[in-house]
């Protein structure tokens, strides 16, 4: 180690300009940063629902779906109704070709309000039935426009709608699948403005109650605060857009995860100091001291975040490659920037005592029946609550409800009997007669509209019943109805639109096509959408994370054993991390936190790095004392007094850290939040109480 310092300090100036030439590198590939709104983000590896969408996509060219619906007390048609219906008509019209629209109104033809307007207003309503664009709830009047485009409808083009509605003084509101896709870019610049410089603040506040300077404080999240910019600058660099799962790995895990060897760096160098020691003596022993722990729970939390790579999506494996790129860089940061700024002789000062425990609390819960007790618990916690836990996830449940995505989402629910589309498609056989080819569609759509789950089905069979006989509506109509009838490829589709998004609904919907397969198997009938792409991967959720979680334990055991070369000692360490994930399995039941793609990753950073960091440190402690002719039991005490207090103050640092995803407008942040705080908690008891119980033993 003195030997790595003395390199540090001999050639400090180049070093620093290297380094400052990396960091200039990095912001020109932040400026690069694309965000993404796609929620294929979501899509298994290999998803039957996700290959539907693209085979339906060929027929049915219209990609996405905006609904506007538009409220009023009166329950009648009246002028004042009419030519608002037509100013928002008109408005799309001229402003985006693009897009096609269905309406109360016909978007076409902006005629006067008279009796005969009225007159075939009413007559259209009436004839439309579930596609009827005007709704009754609540003694109020709805009217929904539907906007529909054969390209991506742009986040320009969404702020440019949402403008017009806003200076319109009408009663709206928005939603359906595109616009809850697109309002993700609004979300996204919002949690990387505002989430990690309030993290940051959070974790300079509790660090400087520990280490009580501010220098100190400074410099150990230096390392993780530019090792975040670094990553952030990669992703820029080669092009990779910002998705709402990614948006966390760099800007939030990197700097919170990251600043733990920060942290006891600093810690170390400062208790060193209090000894009168040179800076190079002071470092080489902080090193020395720290330095191997410090890689091998780099190692260990790389190896946690890359084993979600066993995940059955592309972005989670995106996510677990660039929190492990933003860890590596903060491991190597804090081996080589805090060295070098140090290096130049810097003092840190210290207003208190470093290391050493006040309290016994702890202690006094080792070994006998007091530590079988908390092992109890767990256990009681976890056959309680893990039974119980539950892998929903859908794009309802992607927003918090005081988000206006979430309220207008629910309360266009509510009103139109669902915003977010599902489809059955099929053929339109040739050697079937079309009379009873449409009677069976029509029964097969009756039986869907029985379900117990469903709102509305609307499809061009309907459509073609409804409208006989009646050219004026079928010209009217024509583009509406080329969006469930394409005769050239004689194919046909359903839409369906669920009332609930949850598991059970889609299950149900999901069962009444497999038990009816067999009846309309000439129509060859397809159910997809996104709410079931969602759904396909909810299934695989509890499975996948079991093989990660084992997966990552038999790494971080043989990285440790490595490291330690005791197997009692790996054994012991690896105890307070199966403890926590019991816990965290059972209070993710009790307190109905959803297993999905995000809050998965939690026990990532559980196994590879916060819950095994704390063991390492103790039991490397332990081992060095053991090494040097200590029993077992005052080797324990002296780790106890050693570790306990960095511990601590990582742990809350960390919770706190991730607190600042409380400010998060998604509503999986929040359960990311309230993990850490389970994992700290429980690592943090399990780590100061089983562990040392059993090392006092060895």
């Amino acid at each position: 180690m003195k030997a790595y310092i003395e390199i540090i300090i001999k050639y400090r100036k180049s070093l620093t300009l290297l380094f400052i030439l990396a960091m200039v590198v990095s912001l020109l590939g932040i400026s690069k940063i694309q965000l993404s709104r796609d929620f294929r983000v979501f899509v298994p590896n290999i998803s039957i629902y996700n290959d539907r969408i693209e085979e339906m996509n060929e027929d049915f060219p219209s990609k996405d779906q905006i609904i506007i619906q538009v409220g009023y007390d009166d329950l009648t048609m009246t002028k004042a109704i009419y030519e608002d219906l037509v100013d928002i008509n008109a408005y799309i019209v001229a402003n985006h070709p693009d897009i096609r629209l269905a309406s109360s109104v016909d978007a076409t033809d902006m005629k006067e309000f008279s009796d005969v307007t009225l007159e075939a207003y009413e007559e259209r309503h009436a004839l439309l039935g579930d596609f009827s664009p005007t709704v009754f709830y609540e003694n109020r009047q709805y009217f929904v426009i539907t906007l529909f485009s054969d390209e991506e409808i742009t986040k320009e083009a969404l702020n440019e709608i949402e403008t017009y509605m806003a200076s319109s003084g009408l009663d709206y509101a928005m939603s359906g699948d595109t616009y809850v896709q697109l309002k993700v870019f609004d979300y996204i610049k919002f949690i990387l403005i505002r989430v990690p410089p309030m993290a940051l603040v959070v974790l300079l506040g509790v660090f400087y109650f520990k280490l009580r300077t501010i220098k100190g404080t400074l410099l150990s999240v230096i390392p993780a605060g530019l090792s975040a910019l670094m990553t952030m600058g990669i992703i820029g660099h080669i092009g990779n857009e910002v998705s709402i799962i990614t948006v966390l790995a760099p800007p939030v895990f990197t700097l919170v995860i990251g600043s733990a060897d920060g942290l006891h760096f600093i810690t170390h160098v400062q208790e060193e100091q209090r000894s009168g020691k040179g800076m190079n003596e002071v470092l080489s022993h902080t090193l020395e001291m720290v330095g191997v722990p410090m890689i091998i729970t780099t190692v260990t939390s790389i190896v946690g975040f890359m084993t979600l790579m066993v995940m059955d999506t592309d972005e989670t494996i995106t996510f677990a490659i660039f929190a492990s790129i933003g860890v590596l860089l903060a491991g190597i940061m804090t081996w080589f920037v805090l060295p070098l700024i140090l290096g130049g002789g810097l003092r840190l000062g210290y207003r208190g005592k470093v290391f050493g425990s006040k309290g016994r609390f702890f202690p006094k819960l080792w070994g006998g029946l007091k530590s079988l007790g908390v092992i109890a618990v767990v256990a009681v916690i976890f056959i309680l609550g893990a039974p119980r836990i539950n892998q929903e996830f859908n794009m309802f449940m992607i927003y918090r409800p005081s988000t206006e995505v979430y309220k207008y989402t629910e309360f266009i629910n509510k009103v139109n009997g669902g915003s977010i589309p599902s489809f059955i498609y099929g053929d339109m056989p040739i050697d079937i007669d079309e009379e009873v080819m449409m009677a069976d569609i029509l029964d097969y759509e009756e039986g869907l509209r029985n379900l117990e789950h469903v709102g509305r089905v609307m499809s061009g069979i309907d459509m073609v019943e409804l409208f006989e006989g009646n050219e004026t509506m079928v010209n009217g109509n024509i583009s509406l109805v080329s969006e469930f009838v394409n005769p050239g490829a004689r194919k046909f589709r359903i839409m369906v639109m669920p009332t609930s998004y949850h598991n059970e609904a889609l299950l149900e919907i999901e069962t009444y096509v497999n038990e009816n397969a067999k009846d309309y198997e000439a129509y060859n009938l397809n159910l997809t959408g996104t709410s079931f792409v969602m759904y396909e991967l909810n299934q695989t959720m509890l499975k996948n994370q079991i093989s990660s979680s084992i997966l990552a334990i038999i790494v971080v055991f043989l990285l440790v054993w490595i490291s330690i070369r005791q197997i009692k000692a790996t054994l012991a360490s690896i105890v307070p991390i199966v403890l926590t994930l019991l816990f965290m399995f059972g209070t993710m039941g009790l307190f109905d936190i959803s297993l999905n793609i995000v809050t998965c990753t939690m026990f990532s950073i559980t196994i590879g790095g916060v819950g095994i960091d704390y063991a390492i440190h103790f039991t490397s402690i332990w081992q060095k004392k053991r090494r040097e002719g200590l029993s077992a039991v005052n080797s324990t005490d002296y780790a106890y007094r050693y570790t306990a207090r960095p511990i601590l103050a990582n742990a809350f640092g960390l919770s706190l850290g991730f607190s600042a995803l409380f400010i998060s407008p998604l509503q999986f942040h929040l359960s990311v939040a309230s993990l850490m705080w389970i994992a700290m908690i429980s690592s943090v008891v399990f780590s100061l109480v089983i562990l040392p119980s059993i090392l006092r033993r060895l």
